[in-house]
């Protein structure tokens, strides 16, 4: 079974910032012992997509889901891998909106002209320097093993395209590896083995969560397939192109889980793009939204 909401609202509301690590202690998370880890409960897990800038839509997802149920365990993809780090590891759904409202376009995509014009003979076209030390910053933990939520990071081996999902060791090196998505970043070396942005690959962890255990998994999509502005320029394409790909593995793979309950809360109508960091406000209320009205009357 599979319940879907998109939400398609506009609303202007630009917003700038910086960075800074103040955050809310206000915790959005129930109590363990009200976790879906009940006897005779269901096994619930929570996929989070990529997406840029539109993560925000995720943030403010999480911050209806958790106020009903921890999940059991979250896999993350990109963007949905600092997501899903961040409350895994102990954060709240309101600190991470506090991180995500002082975050801007530059400090996470720096530009480098030199690079820009020696881009065919260039790795990427900016550096990943600025997101890793926010992530040392930010995050609670520093390895999986000491998360509250099991947690699952999907990054794509760049020697044969396979999917990895990263469950031990350093949670920075993972999501970094999740992260990498050509050609903005460059590959992200763990043990000597390059990795790209886990979006890159076929999966998306649906299956994961599947092959997991889980009987109830929740789906938070970021992508966005429909969108109504005109291109500019190649990159913008490669953008584009990467969420068709990604939308449509993801449905074809909830398709195949017949005996699986699957919620997929989607905003592809949000004409937003993944480098626009302006409308972080919006997103997260238009996420909040999109999750309230499919998950009020919904019992777990």
């Amino acid at each position: 079974m599979v319940m879907e909401k998109e939400v398609a609202d506009s609303i202007d509301s630009p917003l700038e910032g910086i960075f800074s690590s103040s955050a809310s202690l206000y915790s959005n998370l129930l109590p363990r012992e009200q976790s879906s880890q009940q006897p005779g409960a269901h096994k619930i897990g929570m996929v989070l997509s990529g997406g840029g800038a539109r993560g925000a839509l995720e943030v403010g997802a999480m911050k209806v889901i958790l106020k009903k149920i921890m999940p059991d365990l979250i896999i993350g993809t990109s963007i949905g891998s600092i997501n899903g780090a961040f409350v895994a590891s102990g954060g709240t759904a309101d600190e991470l909106e506090e991180i995500w409202l002082h975050v801007s376009r530059r400090l996470l995509f720096p530009r480098n002209f030199s690079l820009f014009f020696k881009l065919f003979k260039a790795e990427s076209m900016s550096k990943n320097i600025n997101l890793k030390e926010i992530l040392q910053r930010v995050m609670k933990k520093e390895h999986f093993e000491d998360c509250a939520i099991p947690l699952y990071i999907n990054a794509t081996r760049l020697s044969d395209g396979d999917s990895i999902f990263f469950n031990k060791g350093n949670i920075i090196d993972a999501v970094m590896a999740s992260c990498a998505i050509p050609p903005l970043y460059p590959p992200y070396s763990i043990d000597g083995i390059h990795y790209l942005d886990g979006g890159v690959s076929t999966s998306n962890g649906v299956k994961k969560a599947v092959d997991l255990g889980c009987d109830t998994i929740i789906v938070l999509d970021s992508s966005n397939t429909k969108r109504m502005f005109n291109f500019e320029g190649i990159f913008d394409v490669t953008r584009h192109a990467f969420h068709i790909m990604f939308r449509k593995s993801l449905l074809n793979e909830i398709a195949r889980c017949h005996d699986r309950r699957i919620i997929l809360i989607s905003c592809q109508n949000v004409d937003v793009a993944v480098n626009d960091f302006s409308r972080t406000a919006e997103l997260i209320r238009l996420g909040e939204k999109a999750a309230s009205e499919i998950l009020d009357d919904f019992e777990f």
